[in-house]
């Protein structure tokens, strides 16, 4: 969505949205670590997440120290989705658990099978000519997934959680229904630590016995 407000405005409604998406998906506690926005390409602005790999693994560590997770879910590092920030994010909070986690937990990449987004790219392409996903081979090779959730209980949650970022575009606007569906029904994962080698697909990312703290 274009958007003609100055930075700092369209950072702070961004904010907002993103504790009333949070709100909506019954999330608690949502901190903001103070990198700006890298953009999808060219030179990256003064403190940009893409530009500072080392503070980022910091400051990720410290809320790792601080949560004392039983499961961390980041990006995947690979850049499945294209932004060049998401996988910065992945590489860094990846580098962070393996630095910092010295207990029991799990560490996975979330990420979009790159046969769904060729799914995508091919209604992109009908409707965008332009669009710089084109330029791009995007989604994590299928054989390397190893989890796929079932998220048809909370899908009405996702919807609203999605809606409150009015000021972008949702890239599952304008999808057909079926494929619309298989985005927001299904969470697929790679999980890293510890490794898994099982045949079968895993369903869920907390350990056998798990009860929420």
């Amino acid at each position: 969505m274009a958007n003609s407000r100055c930075p700092e405005e369209l950072a702070a409604l961004r904010e907002a949205e993103l504790h009333d998406a949070g709100r909506a998906l019954g999330v608690d506690t949502v901190a903001l670590l103070g990198f700006a926005d890298s953009g999808w390409e060219g030179p990256a602005r003064q403190n940009a997440i893409v530009e500072r790999h080392d503070l980022l693994v910091a400051a990720v560590s410290a809320q790792i120290v601080e949560w004392h997770p039983d499961v961390v879910v980041t990006m995947d590092p690979t850049g499945s989705d294209g932004h060049r920030d998401h996988a910065a994010v992945g590489r860094a909070t990846t580098d962070a658990y393996l630095t910092t986690v010295d207990w029991e937990a799990s560490l996975y990449h979330w990420c979009l099978p790159r046969s769904l987004m060729a799914r995508w790219t091919a209604v992109e392409s009908g409707r965008d000519p332009a669009s710089v996903y084109l330029e791009i081979e995007m989604g994590r090779p299928d054989d390397e997934i190893t989890t796929v959730i079932d998220g048809r209980e909370v899908r009405a949650q996702v919807e609203d959680a999605i809606g409150h970022h009015r000021t972008q575009r949702s890239p599952y606007d304008g999808l057909p229904d079926e494929l619309r569906t298989a985005f927001l029904e299904a969470d697929h994962l790679v999980r890293v630590r510890p490794a898994y080698s099982d045949a079968t697909m895993e369903r869920s990312i907390w350990p056998v016995g798990h009860t929420a703290r």
